[in-house]
C-alpha cells in the first residue's frame, strides 16, 4: 500500500502547486524508515483516538511544517512537542518521542504553504488554541493578548503589538527559515516558541500588522479554535511591476486624503474634526504658533480670548516662521499620505534658510541650494551627494531614513551637497527594489515595484524598501545564479505605529553578487543563497530613524 499512496501523494502534490508553495500534507508511519501501518492527513487532528492511531507514530513524510502533540488537543495539558517541517520530507522520531502522538495539526495556510501569514497560538511550543491570518488583524479574538508563541509563513514580516490603534509596545518578526524542493519550490519560516525570548512580554500581543503595509487596508480576521477545520486561504499576488514615479504636479486623490484623516485620528485619538485639529494645532512647535499668529491675528485674539493690538514683528523673522510653518504643514501631511518629504536647512539645528524637496535634485544650484545643507527634517530615505547627477563622478555621500526625523549634518559634510534623491517610491509602504550604477548609490538607477525579466547589467549596489525579498538572477528570465535580498538591514518606528523596513546594500559584492551582473529580478525568495547583512555603520541611530555618510 505504501507505493499508490505516495503515487497519489506525488499528483496532489503536482496538481497543488503554485508559485508560492505547496499544500500541506502529512503520512504518518508506525514503523522507522516509512514502513509499517501509515495514515494520511490533510487537516487537523484533536485527537488521534478517533483515526485508531494514538500513541502510533514513528516517521513521517510530508511536505509543510507539521507539529506533532503528545496529549490530545494540541498539548492543552502540558506535553511534549514533536516538530517538522519541509518539502517532501522524512523523518524518523527520536526514541524519546516516537508512539507518544496524541493529537497532530499543520502550520499556516492549508492549501498554499508559503502564504504570507502569522499564527500566534496560545501555549509556549505552538500549543493550545490559536489565532491565524494572512493580513492586517485588529484583534486577535478570543486570544487577545493571550498568545504565547508564533510560527510565520511565506516572505513578509509581520509587526505584533500590545495596544490597540498600532500601537504601543511592537515587535518585527521576520521569516528566517528557508526550505526548497527539487523543482524549485519554496517554504519560509520564522518560528518562535516562546514570545518572551524575542523580547515579546507573554500574554501581550493585542494587535498584528503586516510590517510597514497600510493599516488602512486592514479587514478583520477570525479565530481558529483548536477543534475547528482552518479555512480556506487565498493567496496573495505580487504588483506588476512599474517604471513610473509620481510627479511632483500631479494631485491627490480621495483615498490619499481618507489615509490622511486615518491617520491623523489615530495618532491623536480623535473622531471629531474640530477637536482633532484643534489638538493637531496645540502639538506643533512654537515656531507653527507664531506662524498662525502672522496669518490669521483675528482668529488669535479670540483663541486666547485677550482683546490686544497686533505686535509690529521682523518681516525676516515673519518670513522665517512662515517657511518653518509651511514646512510642518507639508511634513505632516507628507507623513501622512505616505510620501518621502525633507526640509533642508542653510543652518544647523534646522535653522536658517530653508527649502522642501519631494522628488529628485539633481542639481541643487537650479534652487538657489548648491553646497548649502547643514541640516535636515524629513520622512522617507534621502541621499544627499557632493556632486550633481548623484556623484556621476565620485564624491561623498550622505544618507538618512526615518520617520519625522531631524539630522545635523557633521562639519565634513556640511554645505557640500549638490544633488538629492530619494529612495523607493511615492508610496512610503511599497514593496521596490532600486540598483544604482554605482557603488554607494551613486550615478543612474533602475527601479521597480514587481519582477521584471530584463535589466542591464550595470547595478553596483541596492535599497530595498517594503517588507518583500527580492532575487536577483545574473541571467535573463529568472535563470542562472540566483542570490535572495531581504529589506531588513534597518527598521525605521513612528510615534503613531508606522514601519519602515529598508535593505541598504552600499557595494553587492559584499553580499556576494558579481559586480555589474544582475540581468533579471523576481519578487519573493527564489534561492538558497539568502543574504541577510548587518546594517550600515551609522553616525546615528534610534527607534524612528538613523543618519550616516559613505566615503568613495
Amino acid at each position: 500500500m505504501k507505493a499508490p499512496v505516495l503515487f497519489i501523494l506525488f499528483v496532489g502534490s503536482a496538481l497543488g502547486k503554485s508559485t508560492r508553495g505547496t499544500a500541506a500534507f502529512t503520512v504518518t508511519y508506525s514503523e522507522a524508515a516509512q514502513n509499517g501501518p501509515y495514515k494520511m492527513f490533510t487537516d487537523y487532528a484533536p485527537d488521534l483516538s478517533e483515526y485508531d492511531y494514538d500513541n502510533a507514530i514513528k516517521s513521517v513524510y510530508q511536505t509543510g511544517m507539521w507539529v506533532y502533540y503528545e496529549n490530545v488537543q494540541y498539548n492543552q495539558q502540558p506535553g511534549r512537542v514533536y516538530w517538522v517541517h519541509g518539502i517532501e520530507i522524512t523523518a524518523d522520531f527520536s526514541s524519546d518521542y516516537s508512539y507518544m502522538a496524541s493529537s497532530l495539526k499543520f502550520v499556516g495556510s492549508p492549501e498554499i504553504m508559503d502564504a504570507d501569514g502569522f499564527t500566534v497560538f496560545e501555549g509556549t511550543a505552538f500549543t493550545g488554541s490559536e489565532f491565524y491570518s494572512e493580513s492586517d488583524a485588529a484583534d486577535l479574538g478570543p486570544l487577545t493578548r493571550k498568545g504565547s508563541s508564533i510560527v510565520i509563513t511565506g516572505t513578509s514580516p509581520w509587526t505584533f503589538y500590545s495596544d490597540n490603534y498600532w500601537s504601543g509596545r511592537h515587535m518585527c518578526l521576520f521569516p528566517n527559515i528557508h526550505d526548497e524542493g527539487a523543482n524549485g519550490e519554496v517554504l519560509n519560516f520564522g518560528m518562535y516558541p516562546n514570545v518572551e525570548d524575542i523580547g515579546i512580554m507573554d500574554n501581550s500581543i493585542a494587535q498584528c500588522g503586516k510590517a510597514a503595509g497600510s493599516r488602512a487596508r486592514s479587514r478583520p480576521s477570525h479565530s481558529r479554535p483548536s477543534h475547528s477545520r482552518p479555512s480556506h486561504s487565498r493567496p496573495s499576488h505580487s504588483r506588476p511591476s512599474t517604471g513610473g514615479r509620481m510627479e511632483p504636479g500631479e494631485s491627490w486623490s480621495l483615498k490619499q486624503l481618507g489615509r490622511v484623516w486615518e491617520i491623523l485620528t489615530r495618532r491623536y485619538s480623535y473622531t471629531c474634526p474640530c477637536s482633532l485639529l484643534y489638538h493637531v494645532f496645540l502639538s506643533l512647535p512654537h515656531d507653527f504658533f507664531l506662524f498662525w499668529q502672522d496669518l490669521c491675528p483675528a482668529r488669535r485674539t479670540r483663541a486666547s480670548g485677550v482683546a490686544a493690538p497686533r505686535q509690529k514683528t521682523d518681516s525676516a523673522r515673519t518670513r522665517g516662521r512662515t517657511m518653518k510653518g509651511v514646512a510642518l504643514i507639508l511634513l505632516l501631511v507628507g507623513v501622512a499620505v505616505g510620501g518621502p518629504v525633507t526640509q533642508v536647512f542653510s543652518g544647523a539645528a534646522l535653522s536658517g534658510v530653508s527649502h522642501i524637496f519631494s522628488s529628485y535634485a539633481s542639481d541643487l544650484s537650479n534652487y538657489d541650494f548648491d553646497n548649502t545643507i547643514s541640516s535636515v527634517s524629513q520622512t522617507g530615505m534621502w541621499i544627499y551627494y557632493e556632486n550633481v547627477d548623484y556623484n556621476r563622478l565620485p564624491g561623498k555621500v550622505y544618507w538618512v531614513h526615518g520617520i519625522e526625523i531631524a539630522a545635523a549634518f557633521p562639519i565634513a559634510y556640511s554645505n557640500i551637497s549638490s544633488s538629492l534623491k530619494y529612495v523607493g517610491s511615492p508610496d512610503l509602504y511599497q514593496d521596490t527594489w532600486t540598483v544604482y550604477e554605482g557603488s554607494l548609490f551613486t550615478g543612474s538607477e533602475r527601479y521597480g515595484t514587481g519582477s521584471t525579466t530584463s535589466i542591464e547589467k550595470r547595478g553596483s549596489s541596492i535599497i530595498l524598501t517594503g517588507t518583500s525579498p527580492w532575487t536577483f538572477y545574473d541571467e535573463e528570465g529568472w535563470t542562472g545564479s540566483g542570490v535572495c535580498v531581504y529589506p531588513d538591514t534597518d527598521v525605521d518606528f513612528g510615534d503613531a505605529g508606522e514601519v519602515l523596513s529598508f535593505g541598504i546594500y552600499p557595494d553587492i559584492q559584499g553580499i556576494g553578487i558579481t559586480d555589474n551582473s544582475i540581468a533579471s529580478v523576481k519578487m519573493g525568495c527564489w534561492s538558497k543563497n539568502v543574504v541577510r547583512a548587518e546594517p550600515l555603520e551609522a553616525e546615528h541611530r534610534g527607534r524612528n530613524g538613523a543618519w550616516g555618510i559613505l566615503e568613495p
